[in-house]
């Protein structure tokens, strides 16, 4: 079974690239049926939808690979898809912010799942989720310059936010230190 499915596949594939989509989700489903986790199968179709603009069954694909992937990274960068889909498709933010935190799950240093979930916080107005979020992207972050933005948006929220300005300044102090010779940050001081 597992042969036929590879070559169901393979089929599938060519018949993607000559434009016989129907032909193509037949192959892909034969192949999903001898071999259920099949997850190239799986993907084809998620794409073959997906360009139809059929999202919810794009989404089903899409759900389905990440159940078959084993990988902890795999697992994240799907689920990271998975978000944005939504997100941009049906502009649930909130289903989006579970898919982002399920990425974190798995893979809780993963700067890109980090910046999408800091867009959605900030686009819900939630300053607690969004303060936490750049805390974490600190110590994930090895740039110079990102380090100091980041730090520099901390202080600033800090101030902003009726918190702790003594923090605030010495956030802004490490933002300084990591890259020296910024003015906008040394501005930021008074």
């Amino acid at each position: 079974p597992q042969l036929r499915a590879v070559v169901a596949v393979t089929c599938a594939r060519w018949c993607v690239a000559r434009g016989e989509d129907g032909e193509a989700q037949r192959l892909l489903t034969h192949a999903i049926e001898l071999v259920p986790d099949l997850r190239p199968a799986m993907r084809l179709l998620y794409r073959i939808f997906l360009r139809r603009g059929d999202i919810r069954n794009s989404v089903r694909y899409l759900d389905q690979e990440i159940r078959a992937t084993r990988h902890p990274r795999e697992a994240a960068a799907l689920y990271r898809e998975r978000g944005q889909l939504v997100e941009a498709h049906f502009g649930d933010r909130s289903a989006a912010l579970q898919c982002y935190q399920a990425a974190l799950k798995a893979t809780p240093r993963d700067l890109a799942v980090l910046r999408s979930v800091e867009a959605v916080a900030l686009s819900q107005g939630n300053i607690f989720s969004l303060i936490a979020n750049l805390e974490a992207q600190l110590e994930v972050l090895h740039d110079p310059s990102a380090v100091a933005a980041v730090a520099r948006d901390l202080a600033l929220l800090e101030a902003r936010q009726g918190g702790d300005l003594n923090l605030a300044c010495e956030l802004l102090v490490a933002a300084g230190e990591e890259q020296r010779g910024n003015l906008g940050l040394l501005q930021d001081l008074f």
